[in-house]
């Protein structure tokens, strides 16, 4: 099973597939253009992982996690995007639009800084 790490910014959207042992497997990243919609943002993240998981030789089926990290006010709960400063997201359902553009369950929402102190820990 691998996991995918989305590292949303307003500059760029970079994605990891990670094994099991924590190693990243495959990345790549795509400009954000934050200036656009956030649909438009869902959908360059699900078409990078899509092509990513392609290019790496897996499926879909193949995925664990899907973990996003974006700057803002998140609700974890709900997955959704309340504010962010940099990026389109005003109570954009990010979670849902990412489970739907991939047919994948489980996606899960954090802050990038959250984000960022976890890994440090886990690491």
């Amino acid at each position: 099973m691998y996991n995918i790490g989305v590292d949303l910014g307003g500059t760029n959207i970079a994605i990891g597939i990670v094994d099991e042992n924590h190693k990243i497997v495959k990345k790549g990243s795509v400009p954000t253009g934050a200036k656009r919609t956030s649909d438009a943002i869902a959908d360059d993240i699900a078409a990078l992982i899509e092509r990513l998981v392609a290019e790496y030789g897996i499926t879909k089926a193949d995925i664990g996690d899907v973990g996003i990290a974006t700057p803002g006010i998140i609700d974890k709960n709900t997955g959704v995007v309340t504010y962010s400063c940099n990026l389109p997201f005003r109570n954009f359902p990010i979670v849902e639009a990412i489970k739907s553009r991939l047919g994948v369950s489980n996606v899960y929402l954090e802050n990038d800084a959250n984000a960022a102190a976890l890994g440090e820990a886990v690491a």
